[in-house]
């Protein structure tokens, strides 16, 4: 019976031992939460391409620019992210495009309790008036799944040439109509002469 008795005590002793309170519980959730979203940003991080973190140098035929953007659709993220990469191209070309950023961050808080309150919003008006962005190529592009929504990474490749030739290709068709169109002026004033002459 005595041996039952200090089974019983030392069990109680035990379970009382290892029960912890709602308060521990509860900090034990949000440690755990914590360490997941730090090992979901670590993960995002080791997934980021070289060459989006690096973008690749301009060469004597081209330059490169990168985008990125995430969306809870694969459309969207793909698509967001290529506007990004080809504002990063038009940015380097000089273009005419607009484009408006804001952002708000806020941190209350301190250490590992702070909480932070972010606001982003891009907005890229594409008006390109007389530079064209036609010619770039995607040469890598990478989609990664980041918790429920899709991120996508881009990078393109503007070769000089490929736009250069546009925009001779656009002078020299001006160059040929505007000589076509002298040529036939001086047709119509020699013809216009030749009739008053003969009068």
């Amino acid at each position: 019976m005595m041996n039952n008795i200090t089974l019983i005590t030392m069990l109680s002793i035990g379970l009382i031992g290892c029960s912890t309170s709602p308060l521990e519980r509860h900090e034990k959730l949000v440690e755990k939460q914590f360490e997941q979203r730090e090992d979901r940003v670590d993960e995002v991080i080791d997934n980021i391409p070289d060459w989006y973190v690096q973008v690749p140098q301009p060469t004597g035929a081209g330059f490169y620019a990168a985008g990125t953007s995430t969306g809870r659709l694969l459309k969207t993220s793909v698509m967001k992210s290529t506007l990004d990469a080809e504002f990063a191209l038009a940015k380097q070309y000089k273009q005419l495009v607009s484009g408006n950023e804001r952002s708000f961050v806020r941190e209350s808080g301190e250490g590992d309790n702070a909480q932070l309150q972010s606001e982003a919003q891009q907005v890229v008006d594409k008006l390109v008036k007389e530079v064209d962005l036609s010619g770039y190529k995607v040469i890598d592009k990478l989609i990664q799944k980041e918790g429920v929504t899709y991120r996508s990474y881009v990078l393109l490749y503007m070769p000089y040439d490929a736009n250069n030739l546009v925009k001779m290709a656009r002078k020299t068709t001006r160059i040929a109509a505007q000589e076509a169109y002298d040529e036939l002026d001086r047709r119509i004033i020699d013809s216009d002469s030749r009739v008053n002459d003969s009068h």
